[in-house]
């Protein structure tokens, strides 16, 4: 495990190649125990290589990506990824399982013991807004994106992991759903202080959740702020966004 003082995320001039050419360049930047970083960028810009880079699904091609003061080549996978949590867009929801099924199934490939594993359930099921007794035998086309969404995150703390990786989480809600979930994501990580990875393309929804902003674009990192320094960056890659931010707030006024 990391040390008090070391990240628990780590990239040191992380670079990857696909076709023949970069996705990421010489990428560097860590992530503190607790801190939630949002990696924002376009479509193309490496945010999710650089998060599948932190659980392995990808290798990097040069430099070092560690996890908990380790790298990932180093680590057993299967451990590696039950240290993870991860919860994407789409959330994955296995069709023919119930909500309560779903959130076992890690607990269940541990071989967790049936009151322990039924516990869990029920914590995460509280945790995330959806009681037992109205939503655990559900399926999932029995419910709302929202409550999905709502879901795959409890899956993902199943395992009490000390990281979570969030890839797009909400970006196919509505916009009520979206800033509700985005509300209580951040309740969720400062209560459970959880390091935090999250993916998105809106400036937005960065600024709703994150402790700070790594702007990636085009590969590279243009660079780490926090919701302030972002705001008042002059750095010709965050411009985009701040002039966006400010077209929604002249159409909201």
């Amino acid at each position: 495990m990391a040390s008090e003082h070391q990240p628990d995320i780590e990239f040191s001039s992380a670079g990857y190649i696909a076709g023949g050419r970069p996705v990421l360049s010489a990428v560097s930047f860590s992530v503190a125990q607790g801190e939630t970083m949002v990696l924002l960028g376009r479509s193309g810009s490496g945010k999710t290589t650089a998060l599948k880079l932190i659980n392995a699904l990808l290798m990097p091609a040069s430099g070092q990506v560690r996890v908990l003061g380790r790298a990932t080549s180093a680590w057993d996978l299967i451990k590696l990824r039950r240290s993870i949590g991860y919860a994407i867009q789409d959330v994955g929801l296995f069709p023919h399982y119930t909500v309560e099924q779903n959130i076992a199934l890690l607990p269940r490939l541990e071989r967790w013991p049936g009151e322990r594993l039924a516990g869990r359930v029920d914590e995460l099921l509280q945790m995330v807004g959806l009681p037992r007794h109205d939503f655990a035998r559900r399926y999932p086309d029995e419910l709302s994106g929202g409550q999905r969404q709502r879901v795959g995150l409890a899956r993902a703390l199943a395992l009490d992991p000390p990281i979570l990786l969030l890839d797009e989480p909400f970006g196919a809600l509505d916009p009520t759903t979206r800033t509700d979930l985005q509300a209580e994501f951040r309740r969720l990580t400062q209560t459970l202080h959880r390091t935090s990875v999250f993916v998105t393309h809106d400036a937005q929804e960065a600024l709703a959740v994150a402790g700070r902003i790594a702007v990636l674009d085009s590969g590279r990192l243009a660079g780490v702020y926090t919701p302030r320094e972002f705001l008042a960056s002059s750095e010709q890659a965050v411009q985009p966004y701040l002039k966006m931010l400010r077209a929604a707030r002249e159409l909201s006024s």
